[in-house]
């Protein structure tokens, strides 16, 4: 007896994926083992969908698709350890309300959060056909950087996103994480700044329950791509894991 999970390596807009058949000439199938009742759903961009994750050392030069991989993303790692199912919704270079180069016309997270494929309008996900008990979102790194935002106004747009989330997922507890990606200095400090006025302007929500994250720095590989490596994710998995027990109950 086999087991075939199928998981797509690659962010969504670098291919689709479409399976089409499975053929057991000599054998027959046998009815899938149950999924777990615990869900995740993991808002991000590049980081969470695992970019830079797939590399064999420091000084590994590839880039790009070679390197991408959802199943190392600490997203995934997080589920696997929690017990959960997940689903990642994330785009490389698109933040919340701008790309990485400062475009605010490319289709931000609210946009593609809608879309059952990551670059297709045309097929809006049906958000009741699951219904996660955790959302995480981490996002402010592309918005961050052409330049920062200042906290006020980015804190406005991160609460309407909240609010929508929250309109979907009603029972779903909210997790709002810093970005792996900035080291100490203004860009972090703002951005935490921003996540902490989004909590206070979405305190009204009835039976929301918001935690903030302040994820650690990891640097990825020095002088090739800032993305965290593998073992990185394997951290912020670690780092994330107790957060998440103790909102949970988990």
């Amino acid at each position: 007896a086999h087991q075939v999970k199928i998981v797509k390596r690659t962010e969504g807009w670098q291919g689709t994926l479409e399976l089409q058949a499975f053929q057991v000439p000599n054998g027959q199938f046998q009815p899938p083992p149950a999924l777990p009742s615990r869900k995740l759903l993991c808002i991000g961009d590049s980081i969470t969908a695992g970019s830079g994750t797939d590399v064999k050392d420091l000084v590994d030069t590839r880039k790009d698709s070679y390197t991408s991989n959802g199943r190392l993303s600490y997203a995934y790692r997080l589920a696997d350890r929690l017990d959960a199912q997940v689903h990642l919704i994330a785009f490389g270079g698109r933040g919340l309300i701008r790309d990485w180069q400062g475009k605010t016309d490319t289709g931000t997270a609210p946009q593609y959060y809608e879309r059952t494929l990551a670059t297709n309008t045309n097929y809006q996900w049906d958000q009741s056909r699951y219904q996660p008990d955790a959302i995480s979102i981490c996002l402010g790194t592309n918005d961050f950087n052409p330049g920062i935002i200042p906290p006020n106004e980015y804190s406005e747009a991160y609460a309407s996103f909240v609010r929508k989330l929250h309109q979907d997922h009603p029972k779903a507890k909210i997790f709002l994480l810093g970005s792996p990606m900035f080291g100490q200095g203004d860009l972090r400090d703002s951005l935490n700044e921003a996540i902490d006025l989004t909590i206070q302007k979405v305190e009204e929500l009835e039976g929301l329950t918001i935690t903030k994250v302040d994820v650690g720095y990891y640097p990825g590989r020095p002088n090739v791509d800032s993305h965290p490596v593998s073992s990185e994710h394997r951290r912020i998995a670690t780092e994330l894991e107790p957060v998440f027990r103790q909102v949970l109950g988990w």
